[in-house]
């Protein structure tokens, strides 16, 4: 049996209320589970509906004001796992990477970029340093072995780069700020880690809005712009994504709606 889900148009509602109520009055889910669902649902609604629980849904949802878009199950973006990518080397026809040491180079045309997302979070690491004291003119006080501990915060950036397969399902590189062989990456233009405070974070944003400016076919998402520092805030609501596991339910979403809104082939079967 076909079943369907429910994609938001925006991926937090501000109106969870409304949500909730039509959750409880198409559904029959419980006003208390109704109104949980609603507000923490993070760009889907609700899966697994029968053919008329998605018809009566849409409707209900036009009449009340909720934008909403009804989605065969088989068409749901699956969201793949990410390849780490240490090696990358941007030319004008594509972007060529390397996805394993020992692999071969693979090329990704720019067109077939259709996403490209960043996430900055802060990283903590702790640290030891041994060292010895004593050992002086004191014959009984023989020289002892003492660690000092420190922490040290720092910014790390990864990014997700999406490109839209043949087969209708998007594959995913993952770029992180503190893996990315800039030499090859950016060349002359790498930053002196001398010189710049905070070099592999400027490194990232530059190697990102290269790959920004060449990938015209691709979305990205206003964080990643405000980020990248390509655009200012200008006190727009911002989804923040305190995690990991945000990070990659938003960017299921975003490919979720380019799939909706630019008519992405569907995966074939």
């Amino acid at each position: 049996m076909t079943q369907f889900a429910v994609v938001q148009d925006v991926y937090e509602l501000e109106d969870w209320q409304s949500a909730a109520r039509i959750l409880t009055d198409v559904l029959g889910l419980h006003p208390t589970a109704a109104k949980q669902r609603a507000r923490r649902s993070r760009g889907f609604l609700a899966e697994k509906l029968d053919f008329e629980q998605a018809r009566r849904f849409h409707q209900t949802c036009e009449s009340r004001g909720l934008v909403v878009h009804i989605v065969e199950d088989k068409d749901l973006i699956v969201l793949p796992k990410p390849s780490r990518v240490h090696e990358l080397w941007l030319q004008d026809d594509a972007l060529w990477v390397r996805r394993t040491q020992l692999g071969p180079r693979e090329s990704i045309r720019w067109e077939r970029i259709v996403l490209v997302a960043a996430f900055r979070t802060t990283k903590r690491e702790a640290y030891h340093h041994w060292f010895t004291v004593g050992g002086g003119l004191q014959m009984d006080t023989g020289p002892q072995l003492k660690v000092s501990k420190y922490s040290k915060e720092y910014a790390e950036y990864l990014a997700d780069v999406f490109e839209w397969m043949p087969s209708g399902s998007p594959a995913r590189l993952r770029l992180g700020s503190r893996e990315v062989n800039y030499s090859q990456a950016l060349g002359s233009d790498l930053p002196d880690p001398h010189v710049a405070i905070d070099a592999r974070s400027d490194s990232f944003r530059l190697l990102l809005a290269r790959i920004h400016a060449r990938a015209r076919n691709a979305f990205v998402p206003p964080e990643t712009l405000v980020l990248l520092g390509a655009e200012p805030d200008k006190g727009r609501r911002l989804h923040e994504l305190p995690g990991l596991d945000d990070f990659d339910a938003y960017n299921r979403w975003l490919l979720q709606k380019l799939r909706v809104v630019a008519k992405l082939p569907g995966n074939q079967s």
